[in-house]
């Protein structure tokens, strides 16, 4: 346990990491799809001051989960200039119900960082 907290520290500090979502059993709020949105979201904005992203509804993420994760996070990334070096996203943890989602950003023309 203590060498993963150690590890996952460390990995917070990584220059190339743009955002980051830990999913757990123990807060099941961290398992939707609407929240880990929101969270790496939010951490975007903090580390790219130039970036806009719109207000969407908890009611939009879950009628419209593919059309929100695009216009929420894929076409606001996109607008961003290419950055000098690649950023990651990283989502531990995440339930086999969202991959698809987050195969969605894999599959999007290439994003900006």
């Amino acid at each position: 346990m203590i060498l993963w907290m150690m590890s996952h520290l460390n990995l917070e500090n990584e220059p190339q990491l743009a955002a980051i979502h830990y999913c757990t059993k123990i807060d099941p709020e961290s398992l939707e799809t609407g929240t880990i949105l929101r969270n790496i979201a939010w951490q975007l904005v903090n580390r790219f001051p130039n970036l806009v992203i719109p207000k969407l509804a908890s009611v939009t993420f879950l009628a419209h989960q593919n059309s929100a994760l695009h216009h929420f996070l894929i076409k606001p990334l996109q607008s961003l200039p290419i950055p000098k070096v690649l950023s990651f996203i990283l989502i531990d943890g995440i339930q086999k119900e969202i991959i698809p989602l987050i195969n969605q950003v894999k599959t999007r023309k290439k994003l900006n960082f």
